[in-house]
């Protein structure tokens, strides 16, 4: 799928990650009954040191086929290290529109941390 380079919103694509990020996407279930949500834990930094761009997400999903919006949280853990969390969002993006939007969810979205084994 070839996507335009245009506005699609208040986002810079340039413009690195402002905080490490919970991103929940909605996706097109693969069987094609329904969606799933695909939670993601995105860090500001990349293991090679490089800042990551807010278009690399973006372009990256937008161009997948059975994406349907992303919504970005501010990443935060619980107070026992176990779960990562969600509760604010702070951004939102579809094919057609990018931008930032805050909403406080009144039901947490957690995700378990995993752990590299030795």
């Amino acid at each position: 799928m070839t996507l335009e380079h245009k506005n699609i919103g208040e986002i810079d694509f340039m413009k690195s990650l402002y905080f490490d990020t919970f991103l929940s996407v909605k996706m097109d279930r693969r069987e094609g009954a329904g969606t799933l949500f695909v939670n993601y834990i995105i860090p500001i930094v990349r293991k090679d040191t490089s800042e990551r761009l807010y278009g690399d997400l973006i372009y990256y999903f937008r161009k997948q086929k059975r994406f349907r919006f992303a919504r970005g949280f501010l990443l935060g853990k619980t107070y026992d290290g176990e779960m990562w969390e969600a509760k604010t969002q702070y951004f939102y993006f579809d094919r057609n529109k990018a931008v930032f939007e805050e909403k406080h969810l009144t039901e947490y979205i957690y995700q378990p941390v995993t752990k590299k084994r030795l």
